[in-house]
């Protein structure tokens, strides 16, 4: 048994099984543009902050949509290191200014990755790309608040943690919340005990939410279960904590 803290609400949960659904992919399918919310990893911070150095993050796919013909119908979040470009060859990169775990703070924050131009979902899902160029902003285009542009980037796709296809005619919803668990550090024995977690899209109308939260009291078969990216978990609402068993 363990807890969870959350740095806003809370609630407990119950550990269930991850299940994905299956979906046709034809090649060069669901083509359009697709944006990345950047959820960065603990990773050491450079001696040089004027280095190009890479940043190990999760991404999530958003927002996800419904509708059988929507480019966007599935529910993904990958892992991927985000590597500085430049748009003049021959000169360095710039610097990724993000803030970086756990040095900074995330709060507040709202960074994300977008290649302006369009490619095909499908591709991505079976790994006929592997990597994608674009800009990452300060804020993303879902937010009301501005949207800044700060460099030229490359993605590379290490690993699809989560993919779902999210059914048009899918309306029973799950009786209680459920979230998906992905560690800020993956190593166990010196791991932060910091997470993100992920609503899991299920039934229309549904919503797209990451939440930033602490893992207390947890013994290492425990934490084999909780460290493993995209574990599915059952919540329902207690305040500012979570009960896991």
């Amino acid at each position: 048994m363990f807890f969870f803290q959350f740095v806003s609400k809370g609630l407990i949960l119950f550990l269930t099984l991850f299940q994905t659904v299956s979906a046709i992919l034809p090649a060069g399918g669901r083509f359009d543009v697709h944006g990345w919310l950047i959820l960065p990893q603990e990773q050491p911070q450079p001696v040089d902050t004027n280095s190009s150095y890479g940043v190990r993050a999760w991404f999530s796919h958003h927002v996800p949509e419904f509708w059988k013909d929507s480019p966007h119908n599935f529910q993904i979040i990958l892992e991927g290191i985000l590597l500085p470009e430049t748009s003049v060859p021959g000169t360095p990169p710039l610097p990724l200014s993000l803030p970086l775990p756990p040095r900074e703070e995330l709060e507040v924050y709202e960074y994300s990755f977008t290649p302006p131009s369009p490619f095909s979902l499908n591709d991505l899902i079976t790994g006929r790309i592997e990597q994608l160029r674009g800009v990452y902003y300060n804020g993303s285009f879902d937010t009301p608040y501005e949207r800044i542009p700060q460099s030229l980037a490359l993605l590379q796709v290490k690993d699809l943690t989560t993919v779902v296809y999210l059914k048009e005619s899918e309306t029973d919803a799950y009786p209680n919340l459920r979230y998906l668990s992905y560690p800020r550090n993956k190593d166990i024995a010196t791991g932060s005990k910091h997470f993100y977690f992920a609503h899991a899209i299920h039934a229309q109308p549904d919503f797209d939410h990451v939440v930033h939260g602490t893992v207390d009291n947890c013994d290492h078969n425990d934490a084999k279960v909780i460290y493993t990216p995209g574990k599915r978990h059952t919540l329902s609402f207690r305040c500012n904590m979570l009960l896991i068993t």
